[in-house]
């Protein structure tokens, strides 16, 4: 019985195997909208500045990107600051979830 394609390419170059397997077991990095649910889920909240800094988006786009959440189901609640501060977002429920108070 004839080897298939890929046993042949296994057996002509292990290196290039052993490579794809180390990169198939690689963690892939979160998504930036991962990162958004992760950094709204503060307790605190977090404030436009923080995510376009981290995210390295401009306000609007954080802006859209909170929007976009909202409409998938997420609630998210606007604070704004006792002192005149800038507003903070804060995560309450995802869709089919509902948040603990300090953030999990």
């Amino acid at each position: 019985m004839a080897d298939s394609t890929v046993e042949r390419i296994d057996k002509e170059y292990p290196e290039a195997t052993s490579e794809a397997r180390a990169t198939r077991k690689a963690k892939p990095e979160a998504t930036k909208r991962a990162q958004l649910i992760r950094m709204l889920r503060a307790p605190t909240g977090v404030g436009v500045a923080a995510i376009c800094s981290k995210l390295g988006w401009q306000a609007h786009t954080t802006r859209a990107a909170l929007s976009r959440l909202r409409t998938a189901g997420f609630e998210i609640k606007r604070e704004q600051s006792s002192n005149g501060g800038p507003a903070r977002y804060r995560l309450v429920s995802a869709p089919g979830r509902e948040w603990r108070s300090d953030g999990r």
